[in-house]
């Protein structure tokens, strides 16, 4: 480590992008400090609510270097589109050397808005008419809706940016009460961008987007 003291904020874990419920704030920080950790201070605020600072202390302490998972209680956060913005500072009460890994800001959608299976889907201009949702955690580029041979199709242009980014196209929840197997199927394009590392993934969840 080149500081004494630096307390590095790795990741959001939870909210999940989306999800039907938002009761706990799960992050991973890291001690990127020579000293052991055993406290700092956690500051997060959802959209433009009053932010929250915390002081958890570590027993046993975090050692130079290790990465811990650490979960905070939320209150009730309703249904819609949110921005949660987490920092972490002062470890071991001291002014941290480097700042500048401190901070991440995610943003999510919690939902509840249901369908029955079967759910076909063609991806006219107006997502959210569908109940589907146009998710951007990282706030750079999202899905759009374009003209091609099957009358429309879902587009996410990603071949010029030079930013890191991430959308996720997001059915309502599917209830599949009613039937025996469930099974999807869907066509696609995809291009390389130049340079690029680019991935298409396809998720699905039984237990809210946890």
């Amino acid at each position: 480590p080149g500081f004494t003291n630096d307390v590095s904020l790795r990741e959001i874990i939870n909210p999940t992008p989306v999800t039907c419920i938002a009761d706990e704030l799960k992050i991973k920080i890291q001690n990127r400090g020579a000293d052991p950790l055993t406290s700092c201070q956690i500051t997060y605020q959802i959209d433009n609510q009053n932010p929250t600072t915390i002081v958890p202390t570590f027993n046993p302490a975090i050692n130079t270097s290790e990465v811990r998972e650490l979960i905070i209680s939320l209150n009730t956060i309703q249904d819609g589109a949110h921005t949660i913005e987490v920092n972490v500072d002062l470890p071991n009460g001291n002014a941290d050397n480097a700042p500048s890994n401190n901070t991440l800001v995610k943003n999510f959608i919690i939902n509840n808005t249901q369908e029955k299976a079967p759910l076909n889907e063609r991806f006219p201009s107006d997502f959210a008419s569908l109940k589907w949702l146009n998710v951007n955690p990282t706030g750079i580029l999202s899905w759009q809706s374009v003209n091609t041979n099957y009358e429309t199709s879902a587009f996410y242009s990603n071949t010029t940016s030079t930013s890191q980014s991430t959308a996720w196209l997001v059915s309502p929840v599917i209830d599949f009460s009613t039937g025996l197997n469930a099974a999807i199927r869907f066509q696609y394009s995809f291009r390389d961008a130049q340079n690029g590392n680019e991935k298409f993934s396809l998720y699905y969840s039984d237990d809210c987007g946890l």
